[in-house]
C-alpha cells in the first residue's frame, strides 16, 4: 500500500519537523553515515528506500528558505499535506477493498457465491422490492434463499416475513413433515 517515496516522506517530514537549516543538515549528516555504515551490499529495496530519502532530505532542506521559514513544518509543506492526503485517500480505497475481499471471502466460506444478471422487469421488481423493505437487493435474494421451500410436487414457496427484523431474528425452518414421500423424477414424454 505504501511506496518507499511515501516512507521516505513520512519518517523525514517527522524528523525534520520543527529543525531549523542547520538541525536539518545534521540529521542528513547522521543519516547518509548511518547508511554508509551498513554491512554489505544492499538489496534492490533498500537502495530505492535510500535513494528516497535523500531525495526527501534535500526538498526538506531548501523548503524554509525559500519559503522564508526558519524551521520547518509539515503544515507549511504544501507538498506534504497534498502526499498526506493522497496516502489518507489510497488507504481508505485499500481498507474498504480489503473488507470487501474479507465480506467476499465470508461469503465464499459459507454459502454460494453467485453472479446474475436479471431482466430489466425482474431487476426493477427486485430493487423496488428491496427498497420498499429497507434492504439492498442483494440482502432481499439472500433472505428469499434462506426462506424458501420446495414441496415434494417441486412446487416452491416463501412464507411471508419481515425483511428488515431479519438481521434480528434469525430463520427457523419448519419442522419436517411426519411422513416423506420419495422423490420421484418426472418423466418427459415426446
Amino acid at each position: 500500500m505504501w511506496t518507499p517515496q511515501d516512507v521516505a516522506r513520512e519518517l523525514c517530514q517527522s524528523r525534520a519537523e520543527g529543525l531549523d537549516a542547520d538541525r536539518i543538515r545534521e540529521a542528513i549528516a547522521q543519516e547518509r553515515a548511518f547508511g554508509a555504515a551498513a554491512d554489505g551490499p544492499l538489496s534492490p529495496e533498500a537502495r530505492e528506500a535510500r535513494a528516497a530519502k535523500a531525495e526527501e532530505w534535500d526538498r526538506i532542506l531548501t523548503l524554509p528558505a525559500v519559503r522564508g521559514l526558519d524551521v520547518y513544518r509539515v503544515a507549511d509543506d504544501p507538498d506534504a499535506t497534498a502526499w498526506a492526503a493522497d496516502r489518507a485517500t489510497r488507504k481508505h480505497f485499500w481498507l474498504a477493498r480489503h473488507a470487501q475481499w474479507r465480506q467476499d471471502q465470508r461469503d465464499q466460506d459459507h454459502g454460494l457465491p453467485v453472479h446474475l444478471h436479471l431482466g430489466e422487469a425482474a431487476g426493477q421488481r427486485l430493487r423496488s422490492l428491496a427498497a420498499g423493505a429497507g434492504v439492498s437487493a442483494e440482502r432481499l435474494l439472500v433472505l428469499l434463499a434462506a426462506r424458501a421451500r420446495a414441496d415434494t410436487d417441486g412446487t416452491v414457496s416463501v412464507p411471508a416475513f419481515h425483511p428488515s427484523g431479519a438481521a434480528t431474528a434469525p430463520y427457523e425452518p419448519a419442522a419436517p413433515a411426519a411422513v416423506e414421500r420419495p422423490y420421484v423424477r418426472p418423466t418427459r414424454y415426446r
